[in-house]
């Protein structure tokens, strides 16, 4: 009896651990402002009233959660929603008096280069590589064959492949009206990309510097942790990997 009360007591604690560690996890990966902006007790009290199941976030304290996310708030609220699969054009949020007010969504998506919406949870995931290159970078131009065939040999397509351009909308345009693209081709279908107008890089808490890390740089996370890769055998051995 002694002997299996003690099993039990270890399961609890493991178990106990094991809901607290998936909390702190989901808050370094998404909502990491908030040990910055709540104090200890104050985080104590999000993540006790934090429920989550397969990586969501079903329940949570919205008053801390606005304090501790500040100017990013609806930001937040709207990849949260979108994560359980709700309607991001419909949240409305009701105070204590019954007062509503709906978040506009729209400051919030990502439009790629052929129209289609994203938004920062559709990238926040260890399966996206983000590359960031640009049309006016000679190795960058040379390196669009190899990284169109990576993706092409990827026939399990669980991965997404992003690709950020450092360059404007017009930039990028010019490039596919010009001589160039005869020789070096461009990114392909496979590839989701954006002008440096929808550059979200540090919105997922990547430190890329275009002056200091140069192009192409690829960008990837690692369980918790993020990723930076500057060489271009190393980006094409990562890629396949």
């Amino acid at each position: 009896m002694i002997k299996s009360l003690s099993y039990f007591i270890l399961f609890v604690l493991f178990f106990s651990c094991k809901k607290g560690d998936d909390k702190e996890n989901y808050i370094k990966d998404k909502i990491p402002m908030l040990y910055t902006n709540l104090n200890h007790v104050e985080l104590d009290s999000f993540k006790n009233r934090m429920l989550l199941k397969d990586e969501k976030l079903l329940s949570f304290d919205m008053n801390l959660l606005r304090k501790g996310t500040k100017n990013d708030f609806d930001s937040i609220l709207v990849n949260i929603t979108r994560d359980l699969g709700g309607n991001i054009e419909k949240i409305i949020l009701t105070d204590s008096v019954g007062k509503e007010t709906k978040i506009n969504s729209e400051k919030f998506i990502l439009t790629a280069l052929n129209g289609e919406h994203y938004i920062l949870s559709d990238f926040n995931n260890d399966k996206t590589y983000i590359i960031m290159i640009s049309t006016s970078c000679g190795f960058c131009l040379q390196s669009f064959k190899k990284l169109n065939e990576i993706v092409e040999n990827d026939t399990e397509k669980k991965k997404k492949y992003v690709a950020i351009f450092q360059n404007t909308l017009e930039e990028v345009e010019n490039y596919k009206k010009g001589y160039s693209i005869d020789n070096f081709g461009f990114l392909n279908d496979r590839w989701i990309k954006f002008t440096k107008e929808n550059d979200f890089s540090k919105k997922l808490n990547f430190s890329y510097n275009p002056y200091e890390d140069g192009y192409p740089t690829l960008l990837y996370k690692n369980k918790n942790s993020r990723e930076k890769v500057h060489q271009s055998k190393e980006i094409y051995r990562i890629l396949t990997h």
